[in-house]
């Protein structure tokens, strides 16, 4: 695979990322949910200008930029206080919808992890770093999906994702 079709199949299922968070947060009716599927939406888009930016630069220069890619969500140590942010939700909300959207996400952003993961086994140099910074993100929204369907099942509560610290 070429650096050009690495880059644009991973816009390709960056774009599809987004547009399911996009969709799923017009969808919710629950707020923390809404907010769940908006900031992952974002930092989808943030994977989809960055990946653009860079095939940009590589057809017309040859070039990798591969600088650090930005983040909205909160940074992984939020992973381990995430219990500790729960936020109660009425037991008799039916979180049926969130939770199938929830898990196609999972479904999605696994998929995403699966194609970095082939990327970075098969490409060389910066291209090579670049995928695999995408894949430690990508690990990151797994996590983080999961810790939400787990507090809807397990305690009937909604994990909410709290904005990001100004740095």
């Amino acid at each position: 695979m070429t650096v050009e079709e690495a880059l644009v199949s991973a816009l390709d299922f960056e774009h599809r990322v987004r547009d399911h968070y996009a969709r799923a947060a017009e969808r919710t009716t629950d707020k923390n949910a809404n907010r769940i599927f908006v900031s992952l939406a974002i930092e989808e888009q943030i994977h989809v200008d960055y990946l653009k930016t860079a095939l940009t630069n590589w057809k017309n220069n040859n070039i990798l930029d591969i600088k650090a890619l930005k983040t909205s969500l909160p940074d992984k140590e939020w992973i381990n206080l995430g219990w500790e942010k729960l936020s109660k939700v009425d037991l008799k909300t039916d979180f049926k919808n969130e939770l199938e959207m929830l898990r196609g996400a999972l479904s999605l952003e696994s998929a995403v992890s699966d194609h970095y993961a082939k990327l970075v086994e098969n490409l060389d140099g910066d291209i090579q770093k670049m995928f695999y910074k995408f894949l430690e993100m990508e690990e990151y929204h797994l996590a983080i999906i999961g810790m939400v369907v787990d507090s809807i099942e397990r305690d009937n509560t909604l994990l909410e994702i709290p904005s990001k610290k100004s740095d």
